[in-house]
């Protein structure tokens, strides 16, 4: 059995005029996070952990921040398209584990929302799926949201 770790990061600053989401649940009352797509940090740092696993680069290898046809997609996007690459390398996701490192909003108000789409879109069940929200507490501006996401995985050596 072949069994692979990838661990992925990202961050960004909240922004007023954006809609905030956060493993592909849209989150209200909150501002969202800038960046070239919907900024998902969840989605972008679980992308990134899913390439790195497999040897097949990171998100921005596949979705260029120049590129325009990625102004304002859902990141789910991005997901879909590191799932489809692991699968065609015949691995599947074992588990994963994300921190959410942000002063607002508190992560435990949206964990079963967020886990239940996580998992839908992996196709795991959602005992495997694992999320913990942290504060800042001076590691970063309270004005942006950091994500680590770590996946395991494995590809059988038989067939």
């Amino acid at each position: 059995m072949d069994l692979r770790i990838g661990i992925g990061f990202d961050s960004h600053t909240f922004d007023p005029r954006k809609t905030l989401f956060l493993g592909g649940v849209r989150i209200e009352g909150f501002p969202g996070l800038k960046g070239h797509s919907d900024g998902d940090v969840i989605l972008h740092a679980l992308t990134d952990a899913i390439l790195g696993a497999i040897g097949a680069g990171d998100i921005g290898t596949f979705f260029s921040d120049s590129d325009p046809r990625w102004k304002g997609a859902p990141s789910r996007i991005f997901l879909e398209k590191a799932l489809s690459e692991m699968e065609s390398k015949g691995f599947k996701i074992l588990n994963t584990d994300i921190v959410y490192i942000a002063e607002k909003p508190k992560i435990s108000d949206f964990r079963g929302k967020i886990i239940k789409n996580l998992s839908e879109l992996m196709g795991i069940e959602p005992e495997k799926v694992f999320i913990k929200g942290k504060r800042n507490e001076g590691f970063e501006s309270s004005d942006s949201a950091v994500c680590v996401a770590t996946v395991l995985m494995s590809r059988s050596d038989e067939g």
